[in-house]
């Protein structure tokens, strides 16, 4: 009943606002959209079918409603940016065949010493770095298993009889978690944000002024949250032989294998080029920072490697592409496309206006606890595909710039620490129990949100270049 409860609770409102909504008020369009809107914000957060599901709603509903022109909306599911996700992803997947992605999780924890202090700063720095650049769920399934294993070579294999074993997994949990909004290639959440932002200013969008904004936050983020987590209680203060462990791990994978060497490039070339756009965009206007990712993308299919004489081949790579997140990605951008063109941004500005809300530290806080929840009970990607149309409505109905507060929203998306939902799902399926969880997630959530807001309401009017 429950589950049935679920699937027709989307529908149902989106049937409603059909037939409750006055006609002499709201054009039809607004009104279907409306309902869109509600239908896949219920349906992303209970998730009563696969998100990638939810994402071809917008697609569904216009054939048969007809809301906005249907090319405004098809043309999201070819997005430059779902062609950047997927090659990255494409990339992604040739660390994991080559096993470069443990290879340099190996060489950087192989520094860490015994102290469990240490440990837990380790292994929620690298996580956190590694996450800037890679896919968050790929960063955590990547170390927990180093972690696990690690752990049981030192005698701490039972996660849940251990606070010092459950406290280095959720470290990794938690860093994953929260790197990933550091660059654009950190998810799909951030790309969602982008493409809002393209949507505003009908530009090409430089993946280096999402760093320049968003650094000074991870930065100031990590920094309380590592506090906090370093001072979790421990029935340990070292664990002797740890160090040990991933010196020999290190060693035993050898020197650098050719095709490792070459998964390296595949991946930083595209990084490269999608940083230094700036310099040759006029150069070559069509050869946008996707694009640098989906051409060497092509090149690990032609090199050679180890999966049939190949880096990667199509019959191996297909089976493991996320080809959900690059649908939820489109979703998103669909149903922005659906508030914009059918008129609903502008009502719901009209709304805004009439209900006397004003700019400030609570407008901002709304904001960011609004995606940080949408991201805790749903995904990230959802989280920001939900609130960011509605952050642009309500700011420019205000007469504000949206740019700053769409930067501190997506934010916002990225920090959950709470539920077992998507990269936190890794831990707990190792071991962590997660009502333990929830309450050390409750606290840093408290953490982030607070130096998010402080930040973002001083970046925002002190600091001139953040919402430019």
């Amino acid at each position: 009943m429950k589950d049935k409860l679920k699937l027709f609770m989307g529908p149902i409102m989106f049937v409603l606002c059909l037939i409750l909504i006055p006609d002499a008020s709201v054009p039809f369009a607004v009104k279907g959209t409306i309902g869109l809107f509600l239908w896949m914000a219920s349906w992303w957060i209970t998730m009563p079918v696969a998100v990638a599901v939810t994402a071809l709603l917008p697609v569904i509903i216009n054939a048969v409603f007809g809301f906005v022109p249907m090319a405004d909306v098809i043309s999201r599911y070819a997005s430059d940016l779902v062609f950047m996700l997927l090659g990255a992803n494409i990339i992604t997947l040739t660390w994991e065949v080559t096993g470069l992605n443990e290879r340099v999780a190996l060489s950087i924890l192989s520094v860490v010493g015994p102290s469990v202090k240490t440990q837990l700063t380790v292994w929620f720095l690298v996580s956190v770095t590694m996450s800037i650049f890679l896919p968050n769920v790929v960063i955590a399934a990547t170390l927990t298993p180093i972690a696990c294993a690690m752990l049981s070579s030192v005698g701490k294999g039972d996660i849940k009889g251990s606070l010092c074993a459950t406290n280095i997994l959720l470290a990794v949990g938690w860093g994953a978690g929260l790197g990933g909004f550091g660059s654009p290639l950190g998810g799909g959440m951030n790309l969602v944000s982008i493409g809002y932002i393209e949507g505003i200013t009908g530009q090409e969008y430089m993946y280096i002024e999402w760093v320049i904004r968003m650094m000074p936050f991870l930065i100031l983020i990590t920094i309380g949250c590592l506090f906090y987590i370093r001072n979790m209680k421990s029935e340990e203060t070292s664990l002797p032989g740890a160090k040990e462990y991933f010196v020999s791990k290190r060693n035993d994978l050898g020197k650098m294998k050719a095709d490792e060497k070459i998964a390296a490039v595949l991946f930083v070339v595209p990084v490269i080029l999608a940083f230094a756009r700036p310099l040759f965009q006029d150069l070559l206007p069509g050869f946008t920072s996707s694009y640098a990712f989906i051409v060497c993308a092509l090149f690990a299919f032609l090199l050679p490697g180890r999966v049939d004489g190949k880096m990667l081949t199509w019959k191996y790579a297909q089976p493991k592409l996320s080809w959900g997140l690059f649908y939820t990605l489109a979703g998103g951008l669909a149903l922005g496309t659906f508030i914009t063109k059918s008129g609903a941004s502008a009502m719901v500005a009209e709304l805004v206006m009439k209900s006397g809300i004003q700019p400030g530290v609570l407008l901002t806080a709304i904001f960011i606890c609004m995606a940080t929840f949408l991201a805790s009970v749903s995904s990230n990607n959802a989280a920001c595909a939900i609130s960011i149309p509605l952050v642009i409505s309500i700011t420019q109905a205000l007469g504000l710039n949206p740019m700053g507060y769409i930067y501190i929203t997506s934010i916002g998306g990225n920090l959950a620490y709470t539920l077992p939902t998507s990269t936190l799902a890794v831990p707990v399926a190792n071991g962590v129990e997660s009502k333990y969880m929830l309450k050390h997630g409750l606290v840093l959530t408290a953490i982030a949100l607070l130096i998010t807001l402080a930040a973002g309401i001083f970046a925002i009017n002190y600091l001139p270049f953040f919402s430019a």
